[in-house]
Formats: structure tokens, sequence, C-alpha cells
């Protein structure tokens, strides 16, 4: 999982989690200070009704019982003694009963009523319709005189419960709407977030062995990400440090032994021409050819050392049939004193690429498939084609199949799969590395398959490259 996706997921979660614990808490108190505001209410109006027994005090049965700003229509009410002789009961109260609390701590009660005896707004009506009718009730007690009075009054919560449902049904709607949001703004906060640190992959990924000189831009800010570029940019001036001298001495090497080396196969050609004993003659043979061998790792050293310290191409319009044409013709001998059978099938194919690194190029894959090609009646084929906007180049040549674990090792420097038949036919080890270079260079692929008793190197070049 990406840093995006876990940071998203990490705020998405919190913000989930606080603004469930934050709604939940915010309708209990909601709910609950409505209930505390009637229970105040219902605390006053038996506090109202006590005062005017007090100022009546009767035993016998109240006909009308009304203190100043209750209107007890809109309650549920009963007073009544400890002896349980009712004073007074409310229209409400006469139809349903309710049994009386031990103190005067709130409770609900469901009442077995019509809802006409309710005041309901004539809009809430309908949607009412149906639900059952809720008190809350307390009661209280209180001696006056002799007696022990009891004051059980509740009041209808239908509507309060209403509002609350729908409070509820906004929540559930808004919650999900809000943590959607804040998924989104956390996704979109940590792209912004990490967008330097994007920046910074996407410049070590430019930076390669021939572009070791570019370096992360430092930002203003002097905070974590200012330190790992800068720490990386240090890391890249030791690396470019470390590859020029590498270079410098790889190039210097090889032309130190360049011309040595020449003077003594000079030496040993005139020696071998003046037609020395046998004996002498196949000891001279062979340190010449150990001395080819090397003269050639010196130059594809030198080419190897040459294309990593060139950045540009010299583009001009390149026939890749004809080219591949003329070279096949310079391996005509030693084809056929093999015994390999070429094939061509070429479509029209003409790029814009460096021509003198393209012909090396093929004639090191050329020469690779030649060289592993099977001792007799092998065959080596070459195709060119346009595909998906890209030039598509292929050469096959049968031989021993290449095990999948040492394909991905075959581009590397010293890397050969047949060690003896590599040096047998001189070669270094360097041919495809130099060939993988040059396809890079382009900015294209190659990539090898091998099965079925042949091998094929295929070479893809970008669209920018056709002519």
């Amino acid at each position: 999982m990406k840093i995006r996706a876990k940071f998203t997921l990490f705020i998405s979660l919190a913000a989930f989690f606080s603004v469930i614990f934050f709604s939940a808490y915010l309708y209990t108190e909601l709910r609950e200070e409505m209930y505390d505001l009637i229970d105040y209410e219902l605390a006053d109006g038996a506090d109202a009704l006590f005062a005017q027994l007090t100022k009546t005090e009767t035993h016998t049965p109240l006909p009308h019982l009304t203190p100043p700003g209750f209107p007890m229509n809109n309650y549920w009410l009963r007073v009544f003694t400890e002896s349980g002789d009712t004073l007074y009961a409310s229209e409400m109260a006469k139809i349903s009963s309710v049994a009386p609390a031990p103190t005067h701590a709130p409770y609900f009660a469901t009442l077995a009523i019509s809802q006409n005896f309710l005041s309901i707004p004539k809009s809430e009506k309908e949607e009412l319709k149906g639900h059952p009718v809720k008190l809350r009730v307390r009661t209280f007690r209180q001696r006056i005189g002799e007696t022990t009075f009891i004051v059980q009054i509740g009041k209808p919560i239908l509507l309060l419960n209403a509002e609350l449902q729908e409070i509820l049904v906004d929540m559930e709607i808004t919650v999900p709407m809000t943590i959607v949001l804040i998924f989104i703004a956390a996704y979109l906060l940590a792209g912004r977030m990490l967008e330097p640190l994007t920046e910074i992959n996407r410049r070590i990924v430019r930076i390669r062995e021939n572009s070791l000189h570019e370096r992360i831009p430092l930002g203003k800010s002097k905070d974590e990400l200012h330190a790992l570029s800068s720490s990386l940019n240090s890391m890249f001036d030791r690396l470019e440090n470390s590859f020029l001298r590498q270079r410098e001495f790889i190039g210097n090497a090889a032309h130190e032994m360049k011309s040595p080396l020449t003077i003594l196969m000079l030496g040993h050609e005139e020696m071998l021409a003046a037609n020395p004993d046998p004996e002498i003659r196949s000891s001279l043979e062979k340190q010449l050819h150990s001395m080819r061998r090397l003269n050639k790792l010196i130059r594809d050293l030198l080419s190897i050392a040459r294309l990593e310290q060139e950045d540009t191409l010299v583009r001009t319009a390149v026939d890749i049939p004809e080219l591949l044409n003329r070279l096949l013709e310079d391996y005509t001998e030693i084809t056929k004193s093999g015994g390999i059978t070429v094939t061509t099938s070429f479509d029209p194919l003409t790029i814009s690429a460096d021509q003198e690194k393209i012909q090396r190029l093929f004639i090191n894959l050329i020469d690779n498939g030649i060289k592993y090609n099977l001792n007799q009646n092998g065959t080596l084929h070459l195709s060119t084609r346009k595909e998906r906007d890209m030039a598509v180049i292929e050469i096959s040549n049968s031989g021993k199949i290449i095990p999948p674990d040492e394909l991905k090792h075959i581009f590397k420097q010293f890397y050969r799969v047949e060690k003896s038949r590599s040096q047998a036919f001189g070669g270094t080890g360097l041919g495809l590395t130099i060939a993988s270079r040059i396809v890079e260079m382009h900015r294209g692929s190659i990539e090898v398959k091998s099965g079925t008793g042949t091998t094929t190197f295929i070479v893809m070049l970008p669209h920018e490259t056709l002519v």
C-alpha cells in the first residue's frame, strides 16, 4: 500500500471515529438537555400545584385545578393523597393511568390514548399518526398539614421524540457525507504533501550513469524533505566523482595498453611471416590469438567508456533493411563456412538515429547470433516491422536454449552464457552490454527470448525515431 493511501486511510479512520463519537455525544447531550428542560417544567408545575393546595387545604376532589401559566390539558396530571384519594385528574389521566414512582426521579410511560388529546400541529399529525403516546413523568410528594399530597405529572413527548428522530436521520445522512468529504480532502492533502517526494523520486529515476550531474532542487523550507534532498545530492556528488574516476581509469588504461599491444602484435606477425619452425609457429600463433582477444577487449572497453561519456546522438535518416543487408554481406563468408542459412523478412523501416552507433548495435547482435549458432545447418533470421508506432527489429539464431535464470544477466558486463565458446571466438562479454547501452541512448528497449532451439533478440525503438 502506498504512503498516500495509508495516510488517507489513517485520516479517514480517525475522522470516522471522531465524527461518530462527536455526533453521538452531541445527540445524547441534546436529548438530555431537552429532557432536563421538561423535568424543570414538570417540577415548576408541581410546585405551583402544591402552592394552590396549601391555600385551599382541602381533602375533597377538586373540580378545577389550573395553576397560572400551566394549561393542564397539555399535561397528564393526577393529584391524590397518600391514602389513595384522588383530588384531581386531567382528561388524559382519567382515560389512562400511570403507576407512581417512589421518588421524584423522571421516568417514561406509554399511554393507550388517542392523539386527539394532544395539541399537535396539523402539519405533523399525518407524520405522527400511529405513533405511541409517550410521557415524561415525575412524582412529587409534599406534606401539607396532617396530609401528604402526591402530584404525579407528565408531559407528552411525542413531538420532541419526532424532532429527535429527524435529527438522528439528518445525522445518518450528514455523517457519511462528512466522512466522504474528509476522505477526499485527505487524499488531496496527502497528494500535495507527498508531491515533493514524488518529484524527488522522478529526479532519482532520471539520474543515471550518464546523467549523474543532475541534482534534486532544494526547497525553501528547511524541513525533513530538504534534509533528505541534501543527503541524496551529497550521495550523487560522491557517485559522480567515483564514476568519473572509474571512467578515466578505464579510458587511460585502455589507451596506455593499446599502443604496446599493437607493437607486440606487429612483431609476432612479422615473426610468423618469416616461416619459423613449426613448434615456434604454434607458440607464436597462440600468443597472437591471445593478443587479438586482448586488443578486442581494449576496443570494447574504450567503446563503453565513450558511450558512457556521450549524452548526445548525431541523428540521421537510417534505412534499417539496407543497413542490415549491407552488414550481412560482410558476414557471407563466415555464414557459408559455418553452414548457417540466413533469411530475412524486411518491411520498409527508416528511423532517425545515430548511424554509427546503430551499425555497431547490429554488428554486435549479428556477431553474437553467428558465434552462438549451431555447428552445422544453423539458421539466422532478421526481420523489421512497425508495431504500435514502434520500430521493431528482431534477430533470431538457432542454438542452445539460454536458461531463464541467465536471461536477466545477459546484458551485464563480462557476462557469458557459454564461456568456453565465447573465448574460442574471441568474445569479451561486452558486446551485448554495448548493444544495450546504444539502445538505451536511443530511448528504446532490448530484450531476449530463448526457447524451442531459437534465441531471439528484439530491439524496439520509440515512435519519435521513425521517419
